[in-house]
């Protein structure tokens, strides 16, 4: 039965990858967001396993920074990362899902957090809603995967940060184990990419996400100068630290 099941993926994935992103609407990836609370129950089991921690570490690094400057979080969902901003964090949260958006406002009561505005904004015009060289840092986990033009989105976040900020990026894309040094670069790599390009349009329908995007390929169409790159789960989920273009278009 193992080698019936292993030959017909093989199979499947040597016969191309069926996952033109044109075939989910921006408006269709969207509608995954409408249920806030189904949602955030939904992925509880994979954010206990380990991404709850990769969020730890994506903020702990810059903590010093967290707490004495102006912090924008974008995409920010249902909140998840609240928890782990220092006391006092200056937070201005943003969303292009009210129902999110309104269950983050649930979650926030249980912080210290400073929230200075809850925003229904889309990634893709910052620019419209905030002025340039705002924040200190600005914050997305998991939001390249679902924006519909995600270099254009990288862009208005470039634009929004101060000149000598960060932007603290966690991601999941296609496999490149090959950027980082754990044992997990042993197990990754194409192979497992052409599984994510062989479900990817599932994905999408479900989760609101393209989960086979090229990261590194998108952060460098930006514009953005990347200062570090962390990979995990071999190599299909991406922590990294880069800061503003020169001059933002």
């Amino acid at each position: 039965m193992v080698s019936v099941g292993v030959g017909y993926m093989y199979w499947q994935v040597s016969n191309g990858c069926p996952c033109d992103e044109s075939a989910v609407s921006e408006l269709e990836l969207r509608k995954a967001y409408e249920n806030a609370d189904e949602y955030d129950e939904n992925v509880e089991w994979s954010e206990w396993l380990s991404m709850d921690s990769l969020r730890a570490k994506l903020l702990e690094e810059e903590r010093e920074r967290l707490s004495k400057g102006k912090v924008l979080e974008v995409a920010a969902g249902t909140g998840r990362n609240f928890k782990h901003y220092p006391d006092k964090c200056r937070l201005t949260i943003t969303d292009t899902s009210k129902e999110m958006l309104e269950k983050s406002k649930n979650r926030i009561k249980d912080s210290k957090i400073m929230v200075e505005e809850f925003a229904l904004v889309d990634a893709h015009g910052l620019s419209n809603h905030f002025e340039s060289n705002k924040f200190d840092v600005v914050v997305d986990t998991f939001g390249l995967c679902s924006f519909h033009n995600p270099q254009k989105a990288l862009r208005e976040m470039s634009r929004v940060t101060k000149k000598n900020g960060v932007i603290l990026l966690l991601e999941h894309g296609r496999s490149s184990p090959h950027l980082n040094g754990s044992i997990s670069r042993f197990f990754g790599g194409s192979w497992l990419s052409s599984i994510l390009d062989l479900y990817a349009e599932r994905h999408a329908r479900r989760w609101g996400c393209w989960w086979n995007r090229d990261i590194m390929n998108l952060v460098r169409e930006s514009g953005l100068k990347v200062d570090s790159v962390k990979t995990f789960q071999m190599g299909t989920v991406y922590l990294i630290r880069c800061r503003p273009s020169c001059s933002p278009p």
